[in-house]
């Protein structure tokens, strides 16, 4: 991830907790190395030395954040650092330490092992100028390499752990997204249509009371069906298990239409259908079937089924005039359209002279539907 584009918490959790961390270090080291200064009666330049490497390492630690000026302070440092250990190297070896640990706090990570290696190799060479013993000068480096990768690896640890975490949180609320995008589409395909479907059940009744009460009584019963069936579905969305099949909505979808006094025409006999496009087939009756309820004036309705080379064709048209029932289609057909898409296939919905369709494609496959 580009750094410029992290945002802030993550931003302190990959650099600013690392760098406490190494700020805890740097005081002990400086006051170290103040004490040896302090009991070897060191000249003023060697204490301007110090004070300049001090100043370096608090500010680079300080400007961790930011990358370009933490990288000049730790030249800085550095510049300061073998000036003081000329000639004296064995004595200041913690300054050394400190600017391999410093390495990881102010370089972007690809350089600092390239740091790390050429700390570790100026202070071979400034204290072997310095004709210490061999077998100090091994030890001494191999310490100081550890130091500067140890740090190097710490630092590393704690981004990778912060990149965790963030990606978690994204993946939580990418989650928590679809899942209420999915709630929304199912709860308005599930009450949409039976809501309508009650409404012009309770229109029918209206229009049979008084004169023809037993038929009357008949869509009453419906109504109370209806409301139940829409209970159980209800239920079934919010579970996540709600289901449909293409089969189950042309036949609500030809009961619904008969009470309002349109004829359903459906031409889809014999054509092999997978599982889970079954479904999404039975969702984009219900949708279109249902606008038609609420906006068509018209008397027909047709259901076409084909397979179309390697496609499925799903065509829903009435014949009404009203073009209440925009291209757009509302939340219904937008959430339909998106369902398709993530199936490999396409929607569109637009009036017409001769009525308002509903136009799908799907991918063909040869799995059958039991």
């Amino acid at each position: 991830m580009d750094e410029c584009r992290r945002g802030p918490n993550l931003r302190w959790a990959t650099r600013g907790q690392p760098l406490v961390g190494i700020a805890i270090w740097s005081p002990i080291v400086l006051l170290g190395a103040a004490q040896h200064a302090y009991e070897s009666d060191a000249g003023l330049a060697t204490w301007a030395g110090l004070v300049t490497i001090a100043a370096a390492n608090i500010a680079a630690l300080v400007a961790g954040m930011r990358r370009r000026r933490a990288t000049v302070l730790f030249l800085v440092q550095a510049a300061a650092t073998i000036a003081v250990t000329v000639g004296d190297a064995s004595d200041w070896y913690t300054l050394y330490c400190l600017q391999a640990i410093a390495a990881s706090a102010a370089l972007a990570a690809r350089w600092v092992p390239v740091a790390v290696l050429a700390t570790t190799a100026a202070w071979a060479a400034v204290d072997s100028y310095a004709d210490s013993p061999w077998s100090e000068l091994w030890v001494t480096t191999l310490c100081l390499a550890l130091a500067g990768f140890g740090t190097f690896v710490f630092c590393q640890l704690f981004a990778t752990i912060a990149e965790l975490n963030a990606t978690r949180d994204a993946l939580a609320r990418t989650a928590v997204s679809a899942e209420r995008d999915r709630f929304s589409r199912d709860l308005h395909d599930v009450l949409g249509h039976t809501l309508s479907l009650m409404v012009v059940k309770a229109q029918a009744v209206r229009r049979l009371l008084p004169d023809q009460a037993e038929a009357a009584a008949e869509h009453a019963a419906d109504i109370e069906s209806i409301g139940r069936q829409a209970l159980d579905d209800v239920r079934e969305t919010v579970r996540g298990y709600r289901e449909t099949t293409f089969e189950t909505e042309v036949a609500r979808a030809r009961d619904a239409l008969h009470t309002s006094e349109i004829e359903l025409a459906v031409d889809a006999t014999g054509l092999p259908v997978a599982t889970g496009q079954d479904a999404l087939l039975g969702w984009a009756v219900r949708e279109a079937t249902t606008n038609v309820l609420r906006h068509s004036d018209g008397n027909r309705c047709t259901v076409e089924l084909r397979r179309v080379s390697d496609r499925i064709e799903l065509r829903i048209g009435d014949n009404g005039t009203s073009a209440a029932a925009s291209t757009n289609g509302g939340s219904g057909l937008a959430g339909l359209h998106d369902r398709f898409a993530e199936a490999g296939g396409d929607l569109a919905a637009s009036p017409g002279p001769n009525g308002f369709t509903v136009s799908a494609t799907l991918p063909a496959t040869t799995r059958m539907h039991a």
